[in-house]
């Protein structure tokens, strides 16, 4: 039940999910081909970027993004914009590349063609803006090092139960992707 954003929605896999539960859900990407088909499953979306968001201050109580803000060359002023957009007491849920995993080494050997940066925990920490809280940590990816290994039945529970037990301790550092979620301060201090 609150007004939600999605910064880089693609298709629209995750806000078909939001929908079901959020008051407001829009959805906001730089591809027009991939907002064809987003829009094609009846979700409000917009053509914009992050680092120059199309919405008044303060207008979503959730913000999120998955698999894009590494591809965003100027992470600052994203994350500015993204918080400009969040009501005060606001969640962000925003998700970075990890340079101490295996997908660091995987995509600098096959993927160094296109743009990503990889952001320590530690680094983000210091480019947050004051107005915004840590509230938690969550490491994506430690134990599942290829999707394949999810198809194999014994090893995929053994793998979801390790990711499970192990996201948010000390381990979840180690993820290929992790999730830092954030509260926007209700008082300037």
């Amino acid at each position: 039940d609150k007004d939600v954003l999605e910064v880089g929605c693609g298709t629209g896999l995750i806000l078909e999910k939001i929908q079901k539960t959020a008051r407001r859900n829009i959805g906001i990407d730089l591809s027009g081909e991939m907002l064809k088909k987003a829009y094609s499953k009846s979700l409000k979306v917009a053509q914009g970027n992050v680092v120059n968001l199309p919405f008044e201050n303060e207008t979503f109580d959730v913000v999120y993004s998955f698999k894009v803000l590494s591809h965003v060359p100027d992470i600052k002023r994203a994350i500015s914009e993204i918080s400009r957009v969040t009501r005060k007491g606001g969640i962000l849920i925003l998700e970075f590349y990890n340079p101490f995993s295996f997908k660091f080494v995987i995509n600098k050997i096959f993927y160094s063609h296109v743009y990503q940066k990889f952001y320590s925990y530690w680094d983000l920490k210091k480019m947050i803006p004051s107005n915004l809280k840590f509230e938690s940590f969550r490491g994506v990816r430690i134990f599942i090092l290829f999707g394949f290994f999810l198809k194999i039945p014994i090893l995929s529970k053994i793998l979801i139960y390790l990711e499970k037990k192990f996201c948010e301790t000390k381990f979840g550092f180690l993820g290929g992707y992790f999730s830092i979620i954030l509260r926007k301060k209700t008082t300037k201090n």
